[in-house]
Order: C-alpha cells, then structure tokens, then sequence
C-alpha cells in the first residue's frame, strides 16, 4: 500500500474480499424483501427502501470490520516463534498477548516472573494455540 495515503491494490483486494463476503446476505435479504412484496403485500418502495438501507449499513460498517477482511500473513502459528509481542493483561502465569495484530493466548515460561500488561514479551515456542513467552529484556 502506497505511504501516500491513497488506496493501493491491497486496499482494493480487501473491499472486493468483504463485497464477496456481504453478497449472500444481500441476495437472501433481497429475495426476503421480494417475498414480503408478493406475499405480504409490502409495498415495493418500502422493500427497495429496506434493500438500500441495507447496502448502507455493509458500506458503513467496512471502516470498522476492515482489518478482518485483509489476507494474514501466510505464517503458520510455529511461525510467531522469536516474534515480540505486547502483554495484553498480567501474565502470571496465563494471559493474552498481542503479537502484530492477533491475540494469542500466553503462558510465561518455568522460572519468569509475572509480566505486568503492557509489558514486552518474546514468543519461545507454540504449545497448540497457546504461546509460551518470556519478558522481552528492555533495549
């Protein structure tokens, strides 16, 4: 993504990735509204009302959802190992931990002290979901 601030061909690949995502909704939303319209009676203009408002709320709620929506980084969770993180919560001895933009779930390893929240950590290795970490020694 270019540093400029203007939309590059990621930003474009993640909104054609969440449009993807948001069109079987729309089509069943859609067809509901199309049923209410013959079955109910519902009058037309307030189901393509209800159909907009709809497409509003998904355009809306891509500036919240956005960072769901883009591609990880192709690492596999033995990948984190070495990798510095962020307690998210004291550490002493479970906790979470922020590493890049994911949360894991963290144990400290035999012999650390609890890690107050805020506190920078290492990952040492990957037990299942769970990352064993140690305090990252202060540059």
């Amino acid at each position: 993504m270019p540093s400029n601030g203007e939309p590059g061909a990621a930003t474009h690949r993640v909104l054609l990735r969440y449009i993807a995502f948001q069109l079987p909704g729309l089509a069943v939303f859609s067809l509901g509204a199309t049923a209410a319209v013959e079955w109910m009676e519902l009058p037309l203009n307030v189901a393509l009302t209800a159909v907009g408002l709809w497409m509003v709320k998904d355009a809306v709620m891509f500036r919240f959802v956005r960072k769901a929506y883009e591609p990880g980084d192709g690492r596999t969770p033995r990948d984190v190992r070495d990798c510095r993180g962020v307690a998210t919560e004291e550490l002493g001895p479970e906790g979470y931990v922020r590493i890049g933009s994911e949360l894991w779930r963290a144990r400290v390893t035999e012999g650390c002290p609890p890690i107050a929240e805020g506190g920078a950590i290492r990952v040492l290795e990957v037990r299942g979901l769970t990352v064993v970490v140690d305090r990252e020694p202060r540059e």
